[in-house]
């Protein structure tokens, strides 16, 4: 497809992130729009730019850094107010973590509405039935791409981890295609669940137009066949099966769409830019349309500046282990961590060091910000993990020289050494640096839960930094040991809404 095309095909689906006032004053508000939404090829551009919509707000973004607080990067100060506590502790229940479940299904259901009613449309009104039959194509593969992105999310969470001799008798999720308010569904097996992932993946992958993000300048806009590979990696790495994951991560890599950054700067540009080679996908945005799509992270939870301290009052402090597990020589340490003067209360520390990867993007300021605001986009598919998907996977087919092959691709790149590790110090090597590079991006939960490990907190706090750590009823979680076995915690309760919504939901075939 010419360049052009997509060029158009880009535009469709930002001029208008999502429907304005007016139209949704065009249908009653007690009902789904209905027969009279879908009669023309633009009807089908109109709600697809919702689907952009679902993706940014629904399934884009750091949210998931919350996944962090469960394990032992942070700390608690004595300003973290119980914020984030029920995860550190580990006592949440159902309604504490039902996020990912509401927001994932609030996405199917979107996808589930275009595409049940997307084949309405009546071509003879088209003024260009080409045209309009590829666009609507691409729009098609997009909502099939957001579904199986948003059951993986869920899976992810909600199931316990895949087990290929237990999945067929292991509960999975319901599975649903059609928007049916009441309609009180049981779940399927895991088996089935990761196979309707797959299933959307392929149904995407035949009907997306595009197929890289080098077919358009504004990289990763348009969903692509890129992103399919990527996402479709890291379901079959979940899954266990290491051949067919080694072999989409390896496409995905050998593809020339996309190379690991090579330098420091370069590094750093693409974390406060949100732009760069490593990039599979993120998504557009601009100072007016921050706020729907945009995460804001100065907030008080990680990296808050107090004007009437004068000085950072964080929630949250990495703690001694995870500073140290950045040396002075790896690029990240000066991009994720960054030494400030601390009070908290009436506590004050020095050159404490606090998280701070999501730099603050100038391309989405406004007149009249804070100086300590920070805008970022949403990265939701980027090519290291990629080459970790790779190294893992080839590690678990005894692989041990593709396995470093691919470690160390990353490594290096990171300013690190290689590393000729073996055996089980090869795969320390490999989580921790899935530790390390997906800080506060809530990877790190489901590389123990797939692995079936647990982890122990050292209690230890940054030099200097004590008098500011908590010292009350979490003080005994900061040095907490998780059992893998622990299931209640590691997989999620299904939220009591929905149990209550649907009895059914804990059943499955």
């Amino acid at each position: 497809m010419k360049k052009t095309f997509f060029k158009s095909l880009m535009i469709a689906a930002l001029i208008v992130p999502t429907f304005t006032a007016c139209e949704l004053d065009q249908y009653p508000t007690t009902s789904i729009p209905g027969e009279k939404s879908w009669e023309k090829p633009s009807d089908a551009t109109n709600f697809h730019k919702g689907l952009y919509a679902t993706l940014r707000g629904n399934l884009a973004g750091t949210g998931y850094l919350w996944s962090d607080i469960l394990l032992d990067y942070f700390q608690p100060t004595i300003s973290y107010g119980n914020r984030g506590g029920l995860l550190y502790t580990w006592t949440y229940s159902a309604n504490d973590v039902g996020g990912p479940w509401s927001s994932g299904y609030s996405a199917i259901s979107d996808c589930n509405y275009y595409l049940t009613n997307v084949d309405k449309i009546d071509y003879s009104k088209s003024t260009d039935r080409a045209t309009d039959s590829i666009l609507v194509r691409q729009y098609k593969g997009e909502a099939y791409f957001i579904r199986a992105l948003a059951y993986s999310n869920i899976v992810s969470y909600y199931c316990r981890a895949y087990d290929a001799g237990t999945a067929a008798t292991t509960r999975g999720l319901p599975l649903l295609t059609k928007v049916d308010v009441s309609a009180k569904p049981r779940s399927a097996n895991l088996k089935a669940t990761y196979e309707f992932i797959l299933n959307d993946l392929k149904m995407a992958d035949d009907l997306l137009q595009a197929d890289g993000p080098d077919e358009d300048a504004a990289v990763g806009v348009l969903i692509n066949k890129t992103m399919t590979k990527a996402l479709r990696a890291r379901v079959l790495l979940n899954m266990g099966d290491y051949t067919n994951a080694l072999a989409e991560a390896e496409a995905l890599i050998n593809s020339g769409h996309f190379a690991l950054a090579n330098s420091a700067n370069a590094l750093k540009d693409m974390w406060t830019n949100d732009q760069g080679s490593e990039f599979i996908y993120v998504p557009a945005g601009t100072p007016d349309e921050r706020y729907e799509y945009v995460t804001n992270v100065n907030n008080n939870n990680f990296h808050a500046y107090s004007t009437a301290a004068g000085a950072f009052s964080p929630d949250w402090i990495p703690s001694k282990a995870t500073v140290e597990m950045y040396s002075t020589n790896d690029w990240r340490t000066k991009i994720y961590l960054d030494p400030k003067d601390v009070k908290c209360q009436d506590q004050k520390a020095s050159h404490v060091a606090l998280f701070n990867k999501f730099l603050n993007n100038p391309n989405l300021a406004k007149k009249g910000d804070s100086k300590y605001a920070q805008y970022t986009l949403p990265k939701l598919f980027r090519i290291a993990e990629t080459y970790l998907i790779a190294a893992e996977a080839a590690y678990r087919l005894n692989n041990v020289a593709k396995a470093q092959q691919y470690l160390n691709a990353l490594r290096t790149k990171r300013g690190l050494l290689a590393t000729s590790e073996t055996g089980e110090s090869l795969a320390k090597e490999i989580r921790m640096e899935w530790k390390r590079e997906f800080m506060g991006e809530g990877m790190y939960f489901h590389v123990l839960k797939r692995w079936g490990l647990g982890f122990t907190r050292d209690a230890a706090t940054q030099t200097g930094a004590a008098n500011v750590v908590y010292g009350g009823e979490a003080a005994a979680n900061i040095g907490l040991t998780v059992d893998p076995t622990f299931h209640n915690n590691w997989t999620f309760e299904i939220p009591t809404q929905e149990k209550t919504m649907n009895p059914n939901v804990e059943l499955f075939d």
